[in-house]
């Protein structure tokens, strides 16, 4: 019997990378692969992240960061045949409250039926997963399933992810499939620091992702971080 399942993928997308795009084919050819028809892939831009140690705030406007993701969601919507869409939300959401927006509250106010939220495995490795600290992690699987996504260099802690499936069956897991061993952090500030500025961009980023960041001129040596 085929499932029915939107997707929800929240991002800061400061740059999108080629990381990000292939957790979200590896993503979405998995669930293709178990029979799960996809109704819609839709792509969030975090507007403000609610930051954690280690983390700044973005560098590229929230428009552009949205235009990325729209550049993204054009191409990968043609290669996956798969609906996929940016959503502004969580500009919408900030700006009618004046609070800090959450996973949480973009999942509900979404309201999107049999709705799988796609995160990084960081979050579910270690004894005590990051996952577990996350606001209102129990009411996000009352509202939600999770696609996990493998990272290199992180083990997830398959004893917690037996846990959530507790809290909800839909935690899908993908493993063992190609990935990008890169960061927005690394290329902020490896490809656009004062002392290398001749890095060849399509290592980590689409041809049309390089051109856009170059357009705009993002991510120049004085304001990498």
């Amino acid at each position: 019997m085929t499932q029915n399942h939107t997707i929800i993928f929240g991002l800061t997308a400061d740059p999108i990378h080629l990381g990000h795009e292939q957790a979200i084919i590896n993503g979405i050819q998995y669930l293709q692969g178990l029979n799960v028809n996809i109704e819609e892939f839709i792509l969030i831009p975090v507007y403000q992240p609610n930051l954690i140690a280690g983390k700044k705030a973005p560098k590229a406007h929230f428009k552009q960061r949205v235009k990325m993701c729209h550049i993204v969601a054009s191409k990968l919507s043609k290669q996956l045949k798969c609906q996929m869409v940016v959503n502004e939300i969580e500009k919408d959401l900030a700006t009618t409250t004046g609070q800090n927006n959450f996973s949480l509250n973009t999942i509900i106010h979404l309201n999107k039926e049999n709705c799988l939220f796609m995160v990084s495995a960081d979050h579910f490795q270690g004894r005590w997963p990051k996952f577990r600290k996350w606001y209102g992690w129990q009411e996000i699987l009352k509202h939600s399933g999770l696609l996990i996504n493998q990272r290199p260099g992180h083990k997830i802690n398959k004893n917690f992810i037996n846990q959530l499936r507790e809290f909800n069956p839909n935690i899908y897991l993908v493993e063992n499939h190609k990935s990008v061993n890169t960061s927005s952090t690394e290329i902020r500030t490896s490809l656009y620091s004062a002392k290398n500025n001749k890095v060849n961009l399509n290592s980590y980023l689409s041809e049309d992702i390089v051109r856009y960041i170059s357009e705009q001129g993002l991510y120049k040596a004085d304001t990498a971080g």
